[in-house]
């Protein structure tokens, strides 16, 4: 067995219509041009119908969704079958690939693979996008790569002597057990987001929860119900603290004696929370004042 380089290659497809082992192939000029279906061991075929499966509202029930273009979206699958027929005599065989233009955009073609020796019609085979975009068919497109082997010898019986009866158009079934959404794309992305979408607003709601009981217990534990009339008192005298630091040196005399009965007011209080017997309450740090009594004003202990 030996496969067949391009020399070859052109020479049996340009055969008459009864020798040809290429039926309906558009060769240029130069057989042997880049742009020629013929490579230099290999023969490129192209798109011919597009078979889209599911029922579509511009499809008559029943009937195949045939296409000469579309647009194959993610996940997407899709039945080609090429432009041209093969007509293979009984000693040349052959594989198919996928074009190296459709598998580097993520195409992935199931069952080319061989040709008996013998066969005759289009290739068929199904389409799946695995790619992340959209994916153009095109009828005249290339979609397969073909080689082909010659045999030492040919074989005994072909493939149209056993399946005389056979035709290569797929039914409306064979179509129609292919899903649209091969990977269910559009059905994965939208229960992951609405899987989202609901934990989202689980957490979010335990959050407001959580803030709304604790916060006042959290609240009450840092701050104890005992310890707030003493806060009071110590911002009070922190704000005369800073009314004193406001006025200019000259004044500070006049303004201290001013604010001596505010000052002695709050020095009692302290002194009554001081000796004032509550549950649990933390002594308030004693501090000598300048005439040796104990305050809890540090600095304020009378007139200058």
């Amino acid at each position: 067995m030996e496969l067949l380089k391009d020399i070859e290659l052109v020479a049996l497809v340009s055969e008459p219509k009864q020798q040809t082992i290429v039926e309906g192939l558009k060769m240029p000029k130069d057989p042997y041009d880049k742009c020629s279906p013929v490579q230099p061991s290999s023969l490129d075929m192209h798109i011919g119908m597009i078979f889209v499966p599911g029922n579509q509202e511009d499809v008559p029930l029943g009937q195949l969704n045939v296409k000469k273009e579309h647009s194959l979206e993610p996940g997407g699958t899709t039945v080609v079958m090429t432009l041209e027929k093969l007509k293979l005599p009984n000693d040349i065989a052959g594989i198919g690939f996928p074009s190296v233009p459709v598998s580097s955009k993520g195409i992935l073609m199931t069952n080319p693979g061989h040709v008996d020796p013998g066969y005759e019609g289009p290739m068929r085979f199904t389409l799946i996008n695995m790619g992340k975009n959209h994916y153009p068919l095109k009828q005249g497109d290339i979609i397969i790569t073909m080689l082909f082997f010659r045999l030492s010898s040919p074989v005994h019986r072909g493939w149209m002597e056993r399946n005389i009866n056979t035709l290569p158009m797929p039914s409306l079934a064979d179509v129609n057990c292919l899903t649209r959404d091969f990977v269910n794309v559009s059905e994965r992305a939208t229960n992951i987001a609405t899987g989202i979408i609901v934990k989202t607003g689980i957490w979010v709601a335990l959050a407001v929860a959580i803030v709304t009981v604790g916060f006042p217990y959290v609240t009450s534990i840092r701050t104890p119900e005992w310890k707030k009339p003493l806060d009071k008192v110590k911002v009070e005298i922190a704000d005369l603290q800073r009314k004193i630091d406001g006025v200019n040196l000259n004044a500070r005399l006049e303004k201290v004696e001013s604010l001596s009965p505010e000052i002695e007011r709050l020095r009692k209080e302290v002194e009554r929370l001081k000796a004032e017997p509550v549950s649990g309450r933390m002594p308030l740090p004693a501090t000598s004042s300048a005439n040796g009594s104990q305050s809890g004003v540090s600095g304020f202990g009378g007139k200058p």
